[in-house]
């Protein structure tokens, strides 16, 4: 709740995109016990969704390393933001789960459970939010934390938009 109201009363002053993006993720990782909550935002100029800020473990090579392309492909990542749902994947290593995980994020992360918050405005995708936990079932959420975090993501589309 304490991110939340910073974050709002960024938005009525002036401060940059930034530093919203900053504040967002951030609370998100301290908030819930996450091990990484990144950003990635859609690079038109080469054709990928590419992580630009994050916090939490190891954060520099895993921000560079996240990247696919946008071009669709059957995977939870691309099915996150053709359809603008938000997506948490309890356990990994799920065989039903498995086939819908992309071989690229398997290469950069071993977490056993992640959370995926499209960015999406005018039916555009701009980005989406990814958080972990090194453990299956590692996040509890309940309906008044999930309601926070979609909270904290839509000040980001707000930060966006203004």
């Amino acid at each position: 709740m304490d991110g939340l109201q910073e974050v709002t009363g960024m938005l009525v002053g002036q401060h940059s995109v930034s530093e919203v993006f900053n504040v967002v993720l951030e609370t998100m990782c301290r908030s819930m016990g996450f091990q990484r909550v990144l950003l990635a935002l859609h690079d038109r100029g080469k054709g990928e969704m590419a992580g630009r800020i994050g916090f939490g473990d190891d954060m520099d090579d895993f921000v560079k390393q996240f990247r696919f392309p946008i071009k669709y492909s059957v995977d939870v990542f691309h099915g996150v933001i053709k359809n603008a749902v938000d997506v948490y994947i309890a356990d990994t290593s799920d065989e039903k789960m498995q086939a819908d995980i992309p071989d690229w994020y398997k290469r950069i992360s071993d977490a056993g459970s992640f959370l995926l918050f499209p960015l999406v405005v005018n039916k555009r995708a701009l980005g989406l939010i990814y958080a972990d936990h090194p453990n299956s079932n590692g996040v509890e959420i309940d309906a008044k934390k999930l309601n926070l975090l979609k909270s904290l993501r839509n000040q980001i589309i707000l930060a966006v938009r203004s």
